[in-house]
């Protein structure tokens, strides 16, 4: 499949390479929701000491996916709602770690598959793969007709696979040598930058030595990197079967899960965002204060934190009190803008335009200061076609706006919100500052639920 749409979004507060490992912390915070995951079955209770990589809940709708343990300690489940605390929180441990739930347990006997799939679940590993065009926890029970491994993340700021394999090349390495088996004739693709650098040729060479290791290489322009269209470009198709995609952090949970039988709960994360005074990537482990680690970065001015991407994150609304399972890169967002002076003849010397038609363009290393607020106030769709130019997925955002706008339901049903892979460029270079991607987000749920209830009202 031809590539088509896509911008690189020149933006301050990038994370520099430089990896910061924080103290260990004497508390930690667990959010029981993530952007993905809901663990509703609790595995322990409140003032039980658990050891480190115990399981303390579970996401049944999501193949049982656990939330552990990243430390030992003393369980405290009131502390803060909808979060496990664990207090008096021990160092780190070398030893074995505890038996797992009887949901977890590996019988003996099975296949060497079965086996290798139900220890990445169970050590948390399996959370880090994701369908292709679901979107969701792959079922493991269903083999893949592929399965994509991206070392690279476009999106800003998320964190940079660069920084996270020069670290765990070896751990990376060996991780894959131990998925061979989950695989007959399906092919593994690995997704590198088309560009060479000292640890790409690394990376070309290990996979080449591999022949049932394919090699894409793609632009880098965000956001080619998204699982869809990395399927749609290998040709993979939904109705053929799942695709598997996982990145590097989830090779290295591979690793840990499968050649040191432990859990991976320690992640290196990106802090970013044009507000952030010291952008880096840090290692901590889940569940470690949010308030900590912005305090170690500094913060320049009052922000709004999102906890993913800065164009797909969530925004965290303060219950949040520690890093969740998920989430592998913060950014703060200035709720402010200051005024540039001269700013009445909008010559546009602070900000970036895809349009290419404010003054920034005479500054080409220019990374424009993203703030929370959009500059100037919503108008109606100008009809621009900037959406158009940029949607990787080929639809036309602004012309779903105007059906969403008309409530016409059919109408935004041939429009085909489905393919959306809700990367927010539409939104981005929406001239009259309409949030095109929460439109769609939206619409797109509406017609899923509505088909939802014409096939009940057809089984009755």
């Amino acid at each position: 499949m031809k590539t088509r749409g896509g911008y690189n979004i020149r933006l301050q507060g990038k994370p520099t390479k430089e990896l910061i490992a924080l103290s260990e912390p004497k508390i930690l915070h667990l959010p029981l929701k993530t952007k993905r995951f809901s663990f509703t079955e609790l595995h322990v209770k409140d003032g039980a000491h658990v050891a480190e990589g115990a399981v303390l809940a579970s996401d049944p709708r999501n193949q049982n996916v656990p939330l552990i343990a990243p430390r030992g300690g003393i369980v405290n489940l009131k502390q803060v709602p909808g979060h496990v605390t664990i207090e008096k929180v021990e160092a780190e441990s070398t030893s074995p770690q505890p038996k797992l739930p009887s949901l977890y347990e590996v019988p003996t006997g099975i296949e060497q598959k079965e086996k290798i799939v139900r220890t990445l679940l169970a050590k948390g590993a399996w959370q880090f793969f994701t369908d292709a065009y679901t979107a969701r926890v792959p079922d493991p029970s269903k083999p893949p007709q592929a399965i994509i491994i991206s070392t690279i993340n476009l999106e800003p700021f998320s964190v940079r696979g660069d920084a996270q394999l020069e670290t765990h090349f070896a751990e990376f390495a060996a991780a894959l040598e131990k998925l061979q088996p989950l695989l007959e004739y399906q092919p593994v693709w690995m997704v590198f930058p088309a560009y060479q650098s000292e640890l790409g040729k690394k990376m070309r060479d290990f996979a080449r030595g591999k022949a049932w290791i394919e090699i894409l290489e793609i632009e880098r322009k965000y956001p080619f990197d998204n699982d869809t269209l990395l399927a749609k470009r290998l040709g993979l198709k939904a109705k053929d079967g799942p695709v598997w995609c996982v990145r590097t952090e989830g090779i290295i949970a591979v690793d840990s899960a499968l050649n040191k039988d432990r859990a991976a709960t320690t992640r290196m994360i990106a802090v970013g965002g044009a507000s952030v005074a010291k952008p880096c990537h840090m290692k901590v482990p889940v569940g470690y204060p949010i308030a900590s680690i912005m305090e170690q970065v500094g913060l320049t001015e009052p922000s709004r934190l999102v906890a993913g991407g800065v164009f797909t994150g969530i925004e965290m609304n303060g219950d949040e009190k520690g890093l969740d399972s998920e989430s592998l890169s913060l950014n703060a967002i200035p709720l402010a803008y200051k005024r540039e002076i001269l700013a009445f003849t909008m010559p546009g010397f602070s900000k970036r335009s895809y349009s290419h038609t404010f003054a920034s363009m005479l500054r080409p290393g220019y990374r424009e200061r993203k703030p929370a607020i959009a500059y100037g106030e919503l108008r109606a769709c100008i009809n621009c076609g900037f959406c158009v130019e940029v949607c990787p997925a080929g639809i036309i955002p602004s012309a779903l706006h105007k059906a969403i706008y008309a409530d016409d339901l059919e109408g935004c049903e041939t429009l085909r919100p489905d393919l959306c892979v809700e990367c927010g460029l539409c939104s981005f270079v929406c001239v009259s500052k309409l949030d095109l991607r929460k439109e769609i987000i939206e619409v797109k749920e509406t017609i899923r639920k509505e088909a939802e209830l014409l096939a009940e009202g057809a089984q009755e």
